[in-house]
């Protein structure tokens, strides 16, 4: 076992959700501070960097889309991106449904702003409230 005299140690903890937790984990933890949301030109970084190693559309624009997303943090951000990766599926699945496809047809898709669009009707920012 390790063990150092005197050691220190520091947790540090982060969340999305302030008013969700408890007690007993405020009293442990007591200092807080509050890290800001994403500006503009931070979200579409943070857009750019999730969706690296994925195929996309040439023309889809990032500050677009980082501008639809006021408030959203970069978890926020996460969930957009994988809500809109679900929409070529769906569609798929509706056109194989109604007999307008085969699997021989069936080839990769690209992200596009459409299917952002659609997403940000669906999930809305988890950070509702301005400061802890």
């Amino acid at each position: 076992m390790f063990y150092v005299e005197n050691a220190r140690v520091m947790v540090l903890a982060a969340t999305n959700r302030p008013w969700e937790l408890d007690e007993a984990i405020l009293r442990r933890l007591p200092r807080a501070f509050e890290v800001g949301m994403p500006n503009l030109q931070q979200r579409a970084s943070i857009l750019k960097v999730i969706l690296k190693d994925e195929n996309i559309e040439p023309d889809l624009d990032f500050e677009a889309l980082a501008r639809l997303c006021e408030g959203y943090s970069g978890s926020d951000l996460t969930d957009i991106c994988k809500q809109a990766a679900f929409f070529p599926i769906r569609e798929l699945l509706k056109q194989e449904k109604s007999g307008q496809l085969t699997t021989t047809q069936v080839t990769c898709f690209n992200y596009c702003n459409d299917d952002f669009s659609f997403c940000f009707k669906l999930i809305n920012s988890s950070s509702r409230f301005s400061s802890i």
